[in-house]
């Protein structure tokens, strides 16, 4: 009679039990929503930049609109990173199921066969996880809890905005600034495409010192908006052949001693000046020939912290 009743009412309740848990050490990081870092800004006299520091070292600019961005940069992260996206509720089994298949075949986690709402997961939440079967899993239960209480525009517009692109990288309008010197309101599809593609892997596709890989990567995006309808054939091969403009990314201080110095200064009164949220605006004068010269004392700071 005890081990009939520890079959029927036991087992059940416990195993139940075990499933709640698990989902809540899933979603609890997600509840309280995780802000995306901001840059402290450190300006010249006429509001010009001189240097951006955060504590994770990220270069970040103004986060655009979904509705700003262009479509095809859109559809080309779609095509290429979870092509199934508006039709899945932030898990996509056929995804898993192959993904589950060439793990066990390798046994170790090759492949991610994740949403952009797990993607998303990892990137906001759980971004030093180790890769493991239960951390998938545990990514997966958040993703459903995210697609249910956020929309997929939503959705689109926090993963553009946050999804590394290589170096220091953050989101979309960070990447078409400094790989192609333009707002990300104006990437041409050759563009968005070679973007779209280093979502995957950034270090591998990088453009600047893996153009070959990149242009490769540009071509399956390309081939896959072509395939479903997004472009037609003759623009994906016109975009393949037109060649791109990339710029080695530069982040390099104007005034280094002078910005150092004022950083220095302000770290008594801000311990966390340079953890990122302040903007500070100096007295120095960006045409002045003689860096080392200018009065370090000359500040005048004002700070605004991003909540």
């Amino acid at each position: 009679m005890d081990r009939l009743f520890r079959a029927k009412i036991v087992a059940p309740i416990s195993a139940s039990l075990v499933v709640i848990g698990f989902l809540a050490w899933s979603v609890a990081p997600t509840l309280k929503d995780r802000p995306d870092p901001q840059s402290t800004r450190v300006l010249a006299r006429d509001g010009s930049l001189l240097y951006e520091a955060s504590a994770s070292g990220e270069e970040k600019v103004a986060p655009v609109p979904l509705a700003e961005m262009p479509p095809l940069l859109v559809e080309a992260v779609v095509a290429a990173e979870d092509k199934r996206f508006y039709v899945h509720p932030g898990f996509d089994p056929l995804a898993f199921a192959q993904a589950m298949s060439d793990d066990l075949r390798a046994r170790s986690v090759v492949r991610g066969g994740s949403t952009i709402e797990a993607q998303l997961m990892k990137n906001l939440f759980f971004p030093s996880a180790p890769r493991t079967a239960l951390q998938k899993a545990r990514e997966t239960a958040a993703a459903l809890r995210w697609g249910m209480t956020h929309s997929k525009q939503a959705t689109l517009e926090r993963y553009l905005a946050t999804v590394y692109l290589g170096g220091r990288e953050y989101g979309m309008p960070a990447a078409a600034r400094d790989y192609f010197h333009k707002d990300v309101r104006d990437l041409s599809l050759p563009e968005a495409a070679m973007l779209a593609g280093m979502i995957g892997a950034p270090s591998r596709y990088e453009p600047v010192g893996h153009l070959s890989a990149a242009k490769a990567r540009q071509a399956f995006v390309l081939d896959r908006l072509a395939a479903e309808g997004k472009i037609t054939s003759a623009q994906a091969k016109e975009a393949k052949a037109t060649a791109i403009t990339v710029f080695p990314q530069n982040h390099a201080i104007k005034g280094p001693h002078f910005v150092m110095r004022v950083l220095d200064g302000l770290e008594g009164s801000i311990p966390d000046i340079r953890a990122g949220g302040y903007e500070i605006t100096t007295t120095l004068d960006p045409d002045a020939s003689a860096w080392p010269r200018t009065r370090s004392r000359a500040i005048s700071s004002r700070s605004r912290r991003s909540t």
